[in-house]
């Protein structure tokens, strides 16, 4: 599934921005997030250190009060990628998102994240899907092909623990995918998941 942003104008980082799930199931059938140990505590100041299981800081988010530390990965994701696409600065965290999307409803009827809603900054556009969290089905050669055209990636993924949200942060001339997890230790996509699983694909 797709939901897709595009830059307005001049250049930052990228012309234009992605997201992108794995799946064959839709995204309103419920999105849970990884409870495994990345192997690092989280330091707001590094993106590529947040182990959603480590942040004490929160206990649940949403209006059905669900658990931070097993299903916080969409709101983890889109705060890499506000600040991947330059709307939040370093030092923006999760926590942080969460607070705003508290204010402004910022969730799908699910209770988890609609990334529909999360303010990307004027210079992005929204291209979504109908689905209420904004995602398209996709493959993995849709990943390769959209990031080689300039878009920013998330993917919603299948873990070993089910239905989970990660970021591209770069992908190699070879082709290796380097990603923001921050359910699962590994920095490359082959670590924990399957090119040949399904993709749900949001992207902006």
């Amino acid at each position: 599934m797709l939901l897709y942003l595009e830059k307005k104008g001049f250049l930052l980082f990228m012309k234009k921005g992605l997201l992108i799930g794995l799946s064959t199931t839709i995204l309103a059938t419920g999105v849970y997030g990884a409870s495994a140990y990345t192997g690092n505590k989280t330091d707001y100041s590094s993106p590529f250190t947040w182990n959603q299981t480590d942040q004490y800081d929160v206990n649940t988010f949403g209006p059905n009060g669900l658990d931070w530390r097993m299903a916080s990965c969409m709101i983890q994701t889109a705060t890499f990628l506000k600040i991947k696409t330059g709307s939040a600065d370093i030092g923006y965290a999760p926590k942080d998102l969460k607070l705003t999307l508290d204010k402004t409803n910022g969730y799908a009827s699910t209770g988890y994240l609609s990334y529909k809603k999360v303010d990307f900054g004027d210079d992005w556009y929204l291209y979504g899907a109908q689905e209420e969290h904004g995602v398209r089905a996709a493959t993995y050669d849709d990943v390769i092909r959209y990031y080689k055209e300039g878009y920013v990636i998330g993917m919603r993924v299948i873990s070993p623990a089910g239905p989970h949200f990660i970021a591209v942060d770069h992908i190699d001339e070879d082709g290796t995918m380097h990603i923001f997890d921050s359910g699962f230790r590994g920095t490359k996509f082959t670590d924990t998941y399957n090119k040949k699983t399904q993709l749900l694909m949001l992207y902006y």
